[in-house]
């Protein structure tokens, strides 16, 4: 990555976290309760270390802000790249992107909706990469039975359940 920054900044909810470089949004973190875990998450595995900027892309930090201050947020309109993802993950990220907040769409409807009727698992595992939780919502996508499945941020457990609690109000 040439050209990378990023930034930890406080939300409601805790520290967030994003990757930038050339070619638009590359990763996020989502909130933790001290500012070294969207760090460390954002920075490792890079050949490179990006540059802090407390002021990287502050409208986009507003809007996450708001979010979790209770403000129904799309990100539809962010620029997130995704090229270095594999065709599948790509088509299933970019269909989970259009899950409007407060709506929720099963593994197995998204596998549908991507041609891959038989490969909910598949779907899954894209899901379980998604470098850009929150931006791409992938907390929106859950069981066709109604329960939660599993979700990206694998060491915030609870964060699925919280964020699709706090969209409640969204639906509609």
């Amino acid at each position: 990555m040439n050209n990378c920054y990023y930034t930890v900044f406080n939300t409601r909810w805790g520290y967030f976290g994003f990757l930038v470089d050339s070619k638009g949004l590359v990763q996020t973190s989502l909130p933790a309760n001290n500012s070294h875990i969207p760090q460390t998450r954002l920075l490792q595995n890079l050949e490179k270390p990006p540059v802090f900027e407390r002021n990287l892309l502050v409208p986009l930090q507003q809007k996450i802000c708001a979010y979790f201050e209770g403000t129904c947020i799309d990100f539809f309109d962010v620029n997130l790249y995704t090229g270095d993802l594999s065709e599948l993950q790509q088509k299933v990220l970019t269909r989970c992107r259009q899950i409007k907040p407060g709506q929720t769409l099963a593994y197995s409807q998204l596998a549908k909706d991507v041609q891959k009727p038989k490969s909910a698992r598949a779907v899954a595992n894209a899901l379980a990469e998604n470098p850009l939780p929150l931006l791409i919502p992938c907390h929106r996508v859950i069981c066709a039975d109604g329960s939660e499945g599993g979700f990206s941020a694998s060491e915030q457990k609870d964060m699925k359940s919280r964020l699709l609690e706090h969209e409640k109000p969204f639906a509609g």
